[in-house]
């Protein structure tokens, strides 16, 4: 994270315009140094979306042209948790129910393979939900470092000048 943020300070200083966004789903494990001014100016809280909300991200993603007339408050029902990435992930599969349903690729989809694709995803969407975030696996660099710290202990290092390493009891 230090080396990311020297980085973005680099470019500024140096004259270059810079945006970044970010997204996390652990607001409150960012480093101190990374909440610092001018760092995060802004930050945008994403949560569940009102029946509203949902129609207008279906008809922003799903054009008018492969969508029936919808139910919407129905669909809002079926997406009820679903951040609105959960909601762009199961628009994905909405178009496999489509064709299950009409045994024909290519027809409008209906709202019950909306529904049906959110019926589909909620397992996952559960798992996920009840899910815990596991400790990072160290690297091998850490792993290796750890091993051979009890061997450095009882050993010592000199290196000469020749660049031969010397490993003495």
């Amino acid at each position: 994270m230090k080396g990311l943020l020297g980085e973005f300070d680099g470019m500024r200083s140096k004259g270059f315009d810079l945006m970044l966004l970010m997204t996390s789903n652990h607001v409150g494990e960012l480093p101190k140094s990374m909440l610092g001014g001018h760092r995060i100016d802004h930050t945008i809280y994403v949560s569940d979306l009102d029946e509203e909300g949902v129609e207008r991200l279906i008809n922003v993603l799903v054009p008018a042209s492969q969508r029936e007339e919808l139910d919407y408050r129905q669909l809002h029902t079926a997406y009820e948790g679903f951040t609105p990435s959960w909601i762009v992930r199961n628009l994905e599969d909405v178009g496999k129910h489509s064709i299950i349903r009409t045994k024909k690729v290519g027809q409008p989809h209906a709202t019950e393979d909306f529904v049906r694709a959110a019926h589909a995803l909620r397992p996952a969407w559960t798992l996920h939900q009840d899910a815990t975030d596991r400790p990072i696996r160290p690297q091998l660099e850490t792993v290796f470092r750890g091993i051979i710290a009890d061997e450095l202990k009882e050993h010592f290092v000199d290196v000469q000048d020749t660049g031969e390493i010397l490993v003495k009891s």
